[in-house]
């Protein structure tokens, strides 16, 4: 996480594990954990300083109700914190303890193509993130083709 127009971390990687997902009948439940790990950047902005980051733990819930096969509905919850900075051996006060809410939903259009409209809003916002987010999507799925 960057303040400003800062460069981000050279190196970055990202864990993630499905750690619950379970149906009865219409309502769906997933539950996710992961992590964002990043490298020191001995070369940060302008190019000759050297940032740390702290992990960023991170959760995610769904709720997801189908309201006929492949049309469902969800409403969907996260939350990510930490990933604080330190700069030249100096702390930044820039810590994340953010949360975000939104809902989908996805209409059958074919077979094998449907439409996906979400929207998503900050719901806790310590650093960034304080913004709505409103998409369309299209998807196509080889699922079921026939052979």
């Amino acid at each position: 996480m960057t303040s400003g127009l800062m460069p981000s971390p050279l190196t970055t990687l990202s864990w993630a594990d499905r750690t619950s997902a379970r149906r009865f009948g219409r309502w769906a439940f997933d539950a996710y954990g992961g992590v964002w790990l990043f490298s020191e950047n001995p070369s940060y902005y302008p190019g000759y300083s050297i940032r740390k980051q702290n992990p960023i733990p991170s959760t995610e819930f769904h709720v997801g109700y189908y309201l006929q096969p492949r049309m469902w509905m969800s409403f969907d919850v996260n939350y990510w914190m930490g990933g604080g900075t330190v700069l030249n051996g100096l702390a930044k006060e820039d810590a994340a303890r953010n949360s975000r809410v939104g809902g989908t939903l996805a209409i059958p259009i074919t077979q094998h193509q449907s439409l996906k409209f979400s929207a998503s809003r900050g719901a806790i916002v310590r650093v960034g993130g304080n913004f709505t987010t409103l998409t369309v999507g299209w998807q196509y799925s080889w699922i079921g083709r026939a052979r």
